[in-house]
C-alpha cells in the first residue's frame, strides 16, 4: 500500500479493493478458463486456437503470425 500511494494510487480505494476479494475471484476464473482451453505453463499463448508454449517457441510464433498462419 505504501508503494502503491507513493506511486499515486489511492490509497483507501485499493485497500478496500484488496479486501474485497474480487481480484482473487478474477484470478481464479482467468486460471480456469485458461486451462480449460489447453494452457499448462508460462509463457502460452493462443492465437486461433493455435497453441505455442515456452520461450523457444516465440520464433515459432513470429513466423506463424507473419504467414497467417499454417
Amino acid at each position: 500500500l505504501d508503494i502503491a500511494s507513493g506511486a499515486g494510487a489511492d490509497r483507501n480505494h485499493l485497500k478496500d479493493a484488496l479486501a474485497s476479494g474480487e481480484g482473487d475471484r478474477l484470478l481464479r476464473r482467468a486460471v480456469d478458463q485458461s486451462l480449460s482451453r489447453g494452457a499448462f505453463g508460462s509463457p502460452f499463448f493462443l492465437v486461433e486456437d493455435e497453441p505455442f508454449f515456452g520461450l523457444e517457441k516465440m520464433e515459432l510464433l513470429e513466423e506463424w503470425l507473419a504467414s497467417g498462419g499454417w
